[in-house]
């Protein structure tokens, strides 16, 4: 029997047990959701890129792969990608690197995008980016008593991200809550747990309703009280206006010129 033979009758006995199963139990679809869990982009380090042993005055590979774990899309022009060397051991290399930059690496494009979930990318899209042949981290000679020493190379990504949590909430609109009749929902605050696709998190709503009286009459106004919260591993650096434009990202990511009120805010 051909390869394609035994293919074809392994889908059709799939099939089979399907009907078999669903004739016999009634099973609702999943809903599909990204709007779930507390990451953003994840980065780290692949094997062998930095080495674990380098030698003296030798150029080596630094390479990073960057996966957007959460539910909103990155795009070049509100990331970046910095590193920190110690230059008593490290020299060349690169500090910021900026998709600008970068002619030969052709596949960059300024208005291109890291993908969040989606239906098509069910757990995000994950890139590699390497640092060019051309501006190769370079190791020091080393000098006086030290036969291997160890130095850190760390990489940080900064980049811009959004938060997106739907609340169902009930609001009773009675002033002083005598209302006897039977209430369709009952007024209370909203927990929520799991995150919404992103690492900063709304974690719960408290939901008020403030009583206005006037000549006309009376009614209430509805106030709610966000909180959110830093779920994930990474520092907040502050509001996307801080990064309207490139300098602007840059100044934010090195926690360079940003004012006292927007430091940490959402």
């Amino acid at each position: 029997m051909s390869a394609s033979t035994q293919r074809a009758v392994y889908y059709v006995a799939a099939l089979i047990i399907i009907t078999l199963l669903t004739s016999c139990t009634t099973r609702q679809p999943a809903i599909y959701s990204k709007y779930t869990g507390t990451d953003g982009l994840v980065v780290e380090f692949p094997l062998g890129a930095p080495p674990d042993q380098v030698y003296e005055s030798k150029p080596f590979p630094v390479k990073l792969t960057v996966a957007n774990l959460g539910a909103t899309d990155v795009s070049y022009e509100k990331l970046l990608i910095t590193f920190n060397t110690d230059p008593l051991y490290v020299s060349n290399g690169i500090t910021f690197y900026d998709f600008h930059d970068e002619p030969d690496q052709g596949v960059f494009n300024p208005n291109d995008a890291i993908l969040g979930r989606s239906d098509i990318y069910p757990r995000g899209e994950k890139r590699l980016y390497g640092v060019p042949t051309t501006r190769s981290f370079v190791a020091k000679p080393v000098y006086g008593q030290r036969e291997q020493p160890s130095t850190d190379i760390v990489a940080n990504v900064c980049y811009a991200y959004t938060t997106y949590a739907a609340v169902p909430v009930c609001i009773d609109t009675t002033i002083y809550q005598d209302n006897e009749r039977q209430q369709s929902c009952k007024q209370a605050d909203v927990t929520l747990t799991g995150g919404q696709g992103a690492p900063i998190a709304v974690t719960s709503v408290e939901v008020r309703a403030l009583p206005i009286v006037t000549g006309e009459g009376e009614s209430i106004r509805p106030q709610f009280i966000i909180h959110v919260q830093n779920v994930g591993k990474g520092i907040l650096v502050g509001p996307e206006s801080l990064a309207t434009t490139r300098d602007g990202l840059e100044a934010a990511c090195v926690l360079r010129q940003i004012p006292k009120e927007q430091a940490g805010a959402v």
